[in-house]
Protein backbone atom coordinates (compact mmCIF):
# COMPACT_ATOMS: atom_id res chain seq x y z
CA UNK A 1 0.00 0.00 0.00
CA UNK A 2 3.18 2.42 0.87
CA UNK A 3 4.61 1.71 -2.41
CA UNK A 4 1.15 2.35 -4.39
CA UNK A 5 0.75 5.42 -2.45
CA UNK A 6 4.60 6.57 -3.51
CA UNK A 7 4.02 5.52 -6.90
CA UNK A 8 0.77 7.50 -6.85
CA UNK A 9 2.84 10.63 -5.41
CA UNK A 10 5.43 10.26 -8.33
CA UNK A 11 3.27 10.61 -11.06
CA UNK A 12 0.84 13.48 -10.00
CA UNK A 13 4.25 15.48 -9.56
CA UNK A 14 5.30 14.26 -13.20
CA UNK A 15 1.90 15.54 -14.77
CA UNK A 16 2.26 19.29 -12.70
CA UNK A 17 5.53 19.36 -13.39
CA UNK A 18 4.40 18.66 -17.55
CA UNK A 19 1.44 20.84 -17.24
CA UNK A 20 3.95 23.90 -15.90
CA UNK A 21 6.45 23.17 -19.04
CA UNK A 22 3.48 23.66 -21.41
CA UNK A 23 4.70 26.15 -24.17
CA UNK A 24 3.55 29.70 -23.76
CA UNK A 25 4.63 32.98 -25.41
CA UNK A 26 5.65 35.29 -22.71
CA UNK A 27 5.96 39.12 -22.38
CA UNK A 28 8.02 39.80 -19.36
CA UNK A 29 8.56 43.58 -18.12
CA UNK A 30 11.10 44.76 -15.71
CA UNK A 31 11.77 48.56 -14.57
CA UNK A 32 14.44 49.79 -12.32
CA UNK A 33 15.46 53.13 -11.11
CA UNK A 34 18.86 53.51 -9.11
CA UNK A 35 19.28 56.41 -6.31
CA UNK A 36 20.22 58.61 -8.89
CA UNK A 37 17.16 58.69 -10.51
CA UNK A 38 18.50 56.63 -13.74
CA UNK A 39 17.14 53.14 -14.80
CA UNK A 40 15.81 51.55 -17.33
CA UNK A 41 12.91 49.15 -18.53
CA UNK A 42 13.18 45.96 -19.95
CA UNK A 43 10.67 43.81 -22.06
CA UNK A 44 11.99 40.71 -22.87
CA UNK A 45 9.74 38.31 -25.17
CA UNK A 46 9.82 33.95 -24.94
CA UNK A 47 7.99 32.93 -28.27
CA UNK A 48 8.61 29.14 -29.00
CA UNK A 49 4.74 28.95 -30.60
CA UNK A 50 4.77 32.15 -32.62
CA UNK A 51 6.82 33.57 -34.63
CA UNK A 52 6.13 37.47 -34.34
CA UNK A 53 7.55 40.83 -37.29
CA UNK A 54 6.42 43.60 -35.03
CA UNK A 55 4.32 44.93 -32.36
CA UNK A 56 3.09 47.79 -30.19
CA UNK A 57 2.84 48.73 -26.74
CA UNK A 58 1.61 51.71 -24.57
CA UNK A 59 3.96 52.16 -21.43
CA UNK A 60 1.96 54.42 -18.93
CA UNK A 61 4.54 55.90 -16.37
CA UNK A 62 4.34 58.36 -13.37
CA UNK A 63 4.41 61.80 -13.45
CA UNK A 64 7.82 61.72 -11.97
CA UNK A 65 9.29 59.03 -13.93
CA UNK A 66 9.89 59.83 -18.12
CA UNK A 67 12.08 58.75 -20.95
CA UNK A 68 14.74 59.92 -22.11
CA UNK A 69 15.64 61.64 -24.95
CA UNK A 70 18.94 62.11 -27.02
CA UNK A 71 20.75 64.75 -28.62
CA UNK A 72 18.35 65.15 -31.16
CA UNK A 73 15.06 65.37 -28.77
CA UNK A 74 14.01 61.75 -29.95
CA UNK A 75 12.95 59.30 -27.06
CA UNK A 76 15.56 56.78 -26.79
CA UNK A 77 14.64 52.97 -27.17
CA UNK A 78 17.43 50.55 -27.53
CA UNK A 79 17.12 47.32 -29.49
CA UNK A 80 17.70 44.67 -27.33
CA UNK A 81 19.99 40.94 -27.28
CA UNK A 82 18.05 39.09 -29.80
CA UNK A 83 18.90 41.57 -31.65
CA UNK A 84 22.39 41.19 -31.81
CA UNK A 85 23.09 38.76 -35.09
CA UNK A 86 22.38 41.47 -37.25
CA UNK A 87 23.70 43.92 -38.92
CA UNK A 88 22.88 47.34 -38.37
CA UNK A 89 21.04 47.81 -41.16
CA UNK A 90 18.90 44.64 -40.88
CA UNK A 91 18.04 45.50 -37.28
CA UNK A 92 16.84 49.47 -38.60
CA UNK A 93 14.70 47.76 -40.64
CA UNK A 94 12.63 46.69 -37.59
CA UNK A 95 11.68 50.03 -37.15
CA UNK A 96 11.63 50.09 -33.50
CA UNK A 97 10.31 53.68 -32.41
CA UNK A 98 9.10 55.68 -28.98
CA UNK A 99 7.00 58.53 -28.77
CA UNK A 100 4.89 60.27 -26.74
CA UNK A 101 1.37 60.79 -26.64
CA UNK A 102 -1.29 62.36 -25.07
CA UNK A 103 -2.13 58.25 -23.40
CA UNK A 104 1.71 57.67 -22.81
CA UNK A 105 4.60 56.37 -24.36
CA UNK A 106 3.76 54.18 -27.85
CA UNK A 107 6.24 51.77 -28.46
CA UNK A 108 5.84 50.45 -32.02
CA UNK A 109 8.19 47.89 -34.31
CA UNK A 110 7.18 48.60 -37.64
CA UNK A 111 9.18 45.80 -39.49
CA UNK A 112 9.64 46.75 -43.30
CA UNK A 113 10.95 43.75 -44.09
CA UNK A 114 8.62 41.07 -43.58
CA UNK A 115 10.61 38.86 -41.44
CA UNK A 116 10.45 37.46 -38.20
CA UNK A 117 11.67 38.67 -34.88
CA UNK A 118 15.40 36.82 -34.40
CA UNK A 119 15.90 34.19 -31.89
CA UNK A 120 12.73 32.51 -29.47
CA UNK A 121 14.12 34.29 -26.31
CA UNK A 122 15.81 37.16 -24.72
CA UNK A 123 15.43 40.86 -24.36
CA UNK A 124 13.59 42.98 -26.94
CA UNK A 125 14.03 46.57 -26.33
CA UNK A 126 15.18 48.41 -23.06
CA UNK A 127 14.19 52.34 -22.56
CA UNK A 128 15.87 54.41 -20.59
CA UNK A 129 14.08 56.44 -17.66
CA UNK A 130 14.62 59.48 -15.61
CA UNK A 131 12.95 60.25 -11.92
CA UNK A 132 12.58 63.47 -10.33
CA UNK A 133 11.46 61.93 -7.51
CA UNK A 134 12.86 62.72 -4.23
CA UNK A 135 13.03 59.10 -3.55
CA UNK A 136 13.49 57.10 -7.03
CA UNK A 137 14.29 53.95 -5.83
CA UNK A 138 11.47 53.37 -4.06
CA UNK A 139 8.45 50.67 -5.67
CA UNK A 140 6.32 52.24 -7.72
CA UNK A 141 3.76 51.12 -10.18
CA UNK A 142 3.43 51.60 -14.08
CA UNK A 143 1.11 49.69 -16.81
CA UNK A 144 1.61 48.40 -20.05
CA UNK A 145 -1.73 48.63 -21.96
CA UNK A 146 -2.65 48.20 -25.87
CA UNK A 147 -0.21 45.51 -26.20
CA UNK A 148 -0.44 43.78 -29.95
CA UNK A 149 1.74 41.30 -31.66
CA UNK A 150 1.49 40.60 -35.31
CA UNK A 151 2.62 37.34 -36.69
CA UNK A 152 3.85 36.83 -40.03
CA UNK A 153 0.37 36.11 -41.64
CA UNK A 154 -0.48 40.00 -40.60
CA UNK A 155 -2.28 38.63 -37.82
CA UNK A 156 -2.75 40.75 -34.52
CA UNK A 157 -2.88 39.00 -31.13
CA UNK A 158 -3.99 40.95 -28.28
CA UNK A 159 -4.45 39.62 -24.68
CA UNK A 160 -8.18 39.71 -23.68
CA UNK A 161 -6.92 41.90 -20.32
CA UNK A 162 -6.23 45.92 -22.10
CA UNK A 163 -4.15 46.85 -19.56
CA UNK A 164 -1.40 45.15 -16.99
CA UNK A 165 0.69 46.50 -14.46
CA UNK A 166 4.14 46.14 -13.05
CA UNK A 167 5.89 47.54 -10.15
CA UNK A 168 9.29 49.18 -10.57
CA UNK A 169 12.15 48.47 -8.51
CA UNK A 170 9.91 45.57 -7.55
CA UNK A 171 11.60 41.94 -6.70
CA UNK A 172 10.12 39.97 -9.62
CA UNK A 173 9.47 40.25 -13.75
CA UNK A 174 5.29 40.84 -14.29
CA UNK A 175 4.55 39.20 -17.46
CA UNK A 176 1.68 39.07 -20.35
CA UNK A 177 1.35 35.72 -21.59
CA UNK A 178 0.18 36.21 -25.27
CA UNK A 179 -0.55 32.91 -26.73
CA UNK A 180 -1.66 30.53 -25.85
CA UNK A 181 -3.89 31.40 -22.64
CA UNK A 182 -5.63 34.75 -22.17
CA UNK A 183 -5.26 36.17 -26.00
CA UNK A 184 -7.70 37.72 -28.66
CA UNK A 185 -6.23 36.91 -32.08
CA UNK A 186 -7.64 39.65 -34.72
CA UNK A 187 -7.65 38.17 -38.42
CA UNK A 188 -8.00 41.46 -40.23
CA UNK A 189 -10.74 41.41 -42.90
CA UNK A 190 -10.18 42.81 -45.91
CA UNK A 191 -11.98 43.63 -49.11
CA UNK A 192 -11.05 42.95 -52.40
CA UNK A 193 -11.63 46.72 -53.80
CA UNK A 194 -7.92 47.99 -53.78
CA UNK A 195 -8.09 50.11 -50.65
CA UNK A 196 -4.70 49.78 -48.47
CA UNK A 197 -5.74 49.07 -44.49
CA UNK A 198 -3.26 49.21 -41.79
CA UNK A 199 -2.06 45.98 -39.38
CA UNK A 200 -5.05 46.96 -37.44
CA UNK A 201 -7.49 46.69 -40.11
CA UNK A 202 -7.78 50.69 -40.31
CA UNK A 203 -8.26 52.38 -43.53
CA UNK A 204 -5.44 54.20 -44.60
CA UNK A 205 -5.69 57.26 -46.98
CA UNK A 206 -1.46 57.70 -48.03
CA UNK A 207 0.56 55.06 -46.09
CA UNK A 208 4.00 56.14 -45.27
CA UNK A 209 7.12 53.29 -44.57
CA UNK A 210 5.74 50.30 -42.99
CA UNK A 211 3.79 46.97 -43.40
CA UNK A 212 0.22 47.38 -45.06
CA UNK A 213 -2.59 45.18 -46.63
CA UNK A 214 -4.13 45.61 -49.91
CA UNK A 215 -6.52 42.65 -51.40
CA UNK A 216 -5.79 40.83 -48.82
CA UNK A 217 -1.86 40.39 -49.14
CA UNK A 218 0.83 42.70 -47.39
CA UNK A 219 2.23 45.27 -48.71
CA UNK A 220 5.76 47.17 -47.43
CA UNK A 221 5.88 50.82 -48.41
CA UNK A 222 9.87 52.23 -47.83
Amino acid sequence: MKKLLALMIVMLTSIDYVIAQEPKDILYIKGVIDKTGNGHIDFELTNPITDYMGFQILLQLPEDISCVKDEEEEYIVEYGERFNSLSEKAKNRFGLQLAKTNKGYQIVCLNTNGKAIPEKSGKLMSIPVKSSSATPYSQVLATVAEIEFTDLNATAFRPTETTHDFVINGDTKAFVILFPDGITSVTNRIEDNGKIYNLKGQLIEMPHKGIFLQNGKKVVVK
